[in-house]
């Protein structure tokens, strides 16, 4: 289940562009494997037949079909007046 922060809520409806959530490919190797988290982007995504549009507050969000169904909440991050969307919750073990 992913839900959204009430700032990057509104940062999204600012966007006036589509969003989607994908998962990085994972990297796998002989003795070990790892698996990236989510991150969210502004556009659509290039293969977005793996998508699944789902409405989150009131938002169209495309969630990558990879996605487990997991407790994960986007929210804005700020830094010296950047903005950026990132997601919370993955766990890598």
């Amino acid at each position: 289940m992913i839900t959204i922060d009430p700032d990057a809520a509104a940062y999204i409806k600012r966007l006036n562009a589509p969003v989607y959530v994908s998962l990085p490919k994972a990297i796998r190797s002989c003795c070990f494997g790892f698996q990236e988290g989510p991150s969210v982007n502004k556009g659509m995504p290039h293969d977005p037949e793996n998508y699944e549009e789902r409405i989150i507050s009131g938002i169209s969000l495309l969630v990558s079909r990879e996605i487990p169904e997991v407790q994960l909440t986007i929210y804005l991050q700020r830094f010296l007046g950047f903005s950026r969307l990132i997601v919370e919750g993955w766990r890598y073990c």
